[in-house]
């Protein structure tokens, strides 16, 4: 029998694998980025599908089978409805796709994400939620998640928005002051990186 595993998550991408399976992208915070078979995860009566949605974060269960792991259950936490912020956690996931090649366990990069969204799930409504002040999320979160990962060093002008992974009003209001710069920061990180 093989043991199960239960960790808190990140529905990265819900692809459809045959007539009623799926194939889930899940950042987790026990195993770093894995692939997860579901198997009849598309069918009308499945109990897991509404607690898989992409861009949802939840606590799944999961088998390591031989060669895939497998998706046994799942309980949602919460998923960002507004638009904007799903589109801003879209693009951090692709980052997020393209920076990590294969299973890589990082718990500080799965907490960047869900502080991140559980910051604007709670901050719907207000002025931090509009579309032109989206970008100082991002930016915060792609300079940690360059930091966690080793492509950004431990400077001066960064070190305020790396010394923790909480995101508060604060953080945002540090950011927006010097957009621009970090913004080239973190674009010429990416560059570095060739990723």
């Amino acid at each position: 029998m093989h043991a199960v595993y239960t960790t808190k998550g990140w529905v990265l991408r819900n692809q459809t694998s045959g007539e009623a399976n799926a194939t889930l992208t899940l950042y987790t915070e026990g195993f770093g980025l894995i692939r997860v078979h579901a198997q009849g995860l598309r069918r009308a009566a499945s109990k897991l599908a509404p607690h898989c949605t992409l861009l949802s974060f939840g606590n799944f269960s999961l088998v390591k089978g031989k060669e895939v792991w497998r998706l046994i259950g799942a309980e949602k936490n919460f998923v960002n409805a507004d638009s904007s912020v799903r589109q801003l956690l879209a693009r951090i996931a692709k980052l997020v796709e393209r920076l990590i090649q294969g299973e890589e366990k990082s718990s500080g990069i799965y907490h960047i994400i869900e502080n991140l969204a559980d910051f604007y799930h709670k901050a719907a409504g207000q002025d931090l939620v509009s579309p032109d002040r989206l970008i100082d999320g991002e930016i915060l979160a792609n300079l940690r998640l360059l930091y966690e990962l080793g492509y950004l060093a431990d400077k001066a002008e960064v070190r305020e928005h790396i010394a923790d992974y909480t995101v508060e009003r604060g953080h945002l209001e540090a950011v927006l002051a010097r957009r621009k710069d970090l913004l080239v920061t973190v674009n010429k990180s990416l560059r570095e990186s060739q990723m």
